[in-house]
């Protein structure tokens, strides 16, 4: 009977708060079952915090590809990305189902990251415009509980998962064929440079010559 209250919220929130203000309940409810949902929490936190340094780590590879002309590690480097993309996509799917470890940790651990992450790509219109939406739907979440009924916060969830997955596809695609046009636009001026100063060598000799 106390198994249905939980279905409401997140598992991970209610059980701190279980082990905070029940001592005496919080060791039944570490096994029925929580536990696993409250680690299964941690680690997508820490998966998503450590997205942000290896987006750090691709900053340095695009400037190293961009200004080195090392265009050979850009298969690498998309599929690097789209990998990032992937676990960042599952990462928030798990924090949109289960938000919370609690709602004071979920602001440092969470919005937080979040903030940094989308603060790095802000040089794209695509990701300003996705972080106030993802943040806006995030806050409002986290408060829907309090406000709303289940019936709303669960149909909410799934309507907050399908627009960021929406968005995050129209912005990777954009930041994708933009990348693309312009390593292909360096490439194609890069041929006619040498193929401009192939001639005005050719040139030169011939004015040499004669």
């Amino acid at each position: 009977m106390l198994t249905i209250p939980y279905l409401s919220t997140s598992f991970s929130s209610h059980l701190l708060c279980h082990s905070f203000f029940y001592p005496l309940t919080s060791v039944t409810q570490l096994f029925n079952g929580y536990l696993f949902f409250f680690l299964l929490s941690i680690v997508f936190y820490i998966l998503f915090c450590f997205s942000v340094l290896v987006y750090l780590f691709f900053f340095l590879l695009l400037f190293l590809i961009i200004f080195l002309r090392l265009f050979s590690y850009f298969f690498i480097f998309s599929f690097l990305l789209f990998f990032v993309f992937i676990a960042s996509f599952f990462s928030f799917l798990f924090l949109f189902l289960f938000p919370d470890v609690s709602y004071f940790f979920s602001f440092f651990l969470y919005f937080v990251p979040s903030f940094v992450c989308y603060f790095l790509f802000s040089c794209s219109f695509s990701f300003v415009f996705i972080f106030f939406i993802h943040f806006f739907l995030s806050f409002l979440f986290c408060f829907s509980f309090f406000f709303f009924s289940f019936r709303f916060v669960f149909f909410f969830s799934f309507f907050s998962i399908f627009v960021f997955f929406v968005l995050s596809f129209f912005s990777f695609f954009i930041i994708f064929s933009f990348l693309l046009s312009f390593i292909f636009i360096s490439h194609r001026y890069s041929k006619f440079t040498s193929i401009g100063r192939q001639i005005e060598f050719f040139h030169y000799d011939r004015l040499g010559s004669t």
